[in-house]
């Protein structure tokens, strides 16, 4: 079945990503106000290390996604490497192919959820307990037991996720989201006011998995009966492992590109906590919280037409990809400066104003977002040459990603009147030297577009795909 991206998909995408934008900062004036510094800056520490535990999806998630996809278009079987394209806009997907695909995911999933668990329970825990030794914080280690424990959920039930995502149903993936931070910041709120402190957070953080556990189920048995597909069938692993060995050679890729990203980004704030004080952390934090949100946002267009692409990529539509290529750069570009602006000129006067010793500075936030602008454009480009189901760029972004730390230490050891700007500026530079120019021009060279053609074309595209 031909893949279209719908109005619905593009509105709903907008307004999930516009949401959680929204739950974060509407989010962060509470717990501004009812956490101390310390307790706020070691929230983010919870949510840095928790982000290492998404590294043992070790790119599975895009790599089921884009193979559902395929499946869903009907192609005859996947490949380790590039698309067996079934040539033509076939109404029926390859059931079976998608049954052996989904098998695969749900025991991969169960297999990573139990090991991320483990490690916040054992490496984490001592992470914690570290970074947290010279204050005097209540119930830390409950409430990272509590977020360990939304980890859990959320990472198990991410197969179906990408069930939805590689299937097109984008409205429904965000609608989840939605649902489920909904709960999270409810809850939040009122046990923050009760008095509750860290615990709220991480109370918030589960009931929120939980949430999203039960509606993501929900959308994927739907999706199942109104495609007319007669019911999943679970196989055993020894069934599903032929799957996973084809979709291998490109998963530990992905992976690869999961590692460069967090060694790139999030690293940098646990590297942050532990050389900087707890306030530091929080300041920094909350900077790279807005820019990744705003960029995100930016994203979001394109993510909504990605199994669009896949599909097209799937049955060798051409015009189709470069027509979603010009569209996605267009809207990038303009929702990615225009929240630049926002974040400048409205976002730092509140966050000042709420918290006005912790000294949110306008060089630090324009820095912070216009590394977050141009490291997301790059990604964007890298993940459309990923529909073609090869990944050209798996050594650069692994060397980058390890520069970027190295470049940090030696920055701080050099100059260490930079304090934090240190770990900005190598986060900059590592991006600067390829990754951040070279994948577009691949891009375009592959799709044989100009830049002008992108500016005109993407904006008369977009205008008729809204209106």
């Amino acid at each position: 079945m031909q893949i279209e991206t719908r109005k619905s998909d593009i509105i709903w995408s907008y307004v999930g990503k516009i949401f959680g934008f929204c739950n974060s900062f509407l989010l962060l004036p509470f717990m501004i106000v009812y956490l101390s510094d310390d307790e706020l800056g070691l929230w983010y520490s919870f949510l840095n290390f928790g982000a290492i535990t998404n590294l043992l999806q070790f790119g599975f998630g895009p790599a089921f996604a884009r193979n559902i996809a395929y499946a869903w278009s009907g192609v005859r079987g996947i490949v380790s490497k590039g698309v067996n394209s079934s040539g033509n806009d076939t109404d029926d997907a390859n059931w079976n192919l998608l049954d052996n695909i989904l098998s695969a995911s749900r025991w991969i999933y169960l297999f990573i959820s139990f090991i991320a668990l483990l490690l916040m329970l054992t490496v984490g825990i001592y992470y914690i307990t570290f970074i947290s030794r010279n204050s005097q914080i209540d119930n830390a280690i409950l409430s990272w037991l509590i977020y360990a424990v939304s980890i859990f959920i959320s990472i198990y039930f991410g197969y179906y996720d990408s069930f939805l995502l590689g299937v097109g149903n984008v409205s429904a993936s965000n609608k989840t989201v939605i649902f489920s931070k909904s709960v999270q910041m409810i809850s939040t709120v009122i046990l923050l006011y009760a008095g509750y402190h860290m615990l709220a957070v991480a109370i918030g953080s589960m009931l929120g998995s939980i949430v999203y556990r039960l509606f993501v189920h929900g959308y994927f048995s739907t999706e199942l009966k109104r495609s007319g597909h007669k019911g999943f069938r679970l196989q055993s692993v020894r069934n599903a492992f032929p799957t996973i060995k084809i979709i291998w050679p490109n998963t530990w890729k992905d992976g690869v590109v999961l590692i460069a990203n967090y060694l790139t980004s999030q690293a940098m704030a646990v590297v942050c906590s532990l050389f900087f004080n707890l306030e530091i952390t929080g300041v920094y934090s909350i900077c790279v919280q807005i820019s990744s949100a705003c960029v995100a946002l930016a994203y979001s267009f394109y993510g909504s037409m990605q199994p669009a692409i896949q599909s097209a990529v799937a049955v060798a539509d051409t015009d189709k990809q470069k027509r979603y290529f010009m569209i996605s750069e267009f809207t990038y570009w303009f929702v990615a400066i225009a929240g630049f602006f926002a974040f400048i000129l409205i976002g730092l006067p509140i966050l000042n104003f709420i918290k006005s010793e912790s000294h949110f500075t306008v060089a630090m936030a324009a820095l912070i977002y216009l590394f977050y602008m141009l490291y997301q454009h790059h990604q964007l480009c890298c993940s459309f040459i990923s529909n073609y189901n090869v990944l050209p760029y798996i050594k650069a972004y692994l060397i980058s990603g390890i520069g970027s730390i190295v470049l940090a230490f030696v920055l701080g050891r050099l100059f260490p009147g930079l304090s934090i700007y240190s770990l900005i500026i190598a986060q900059i530079i590592s991006q600067l030297v390829y990754n951040n120019w070279h994948w577009p021009i691949y891009v375009y060279r592959k799709l044989n577009v100009k830049i002008g053609e992108v500016i005109r074309q993407g904006a008369v595209q977009t205008y008729r795909m809204l209106f």
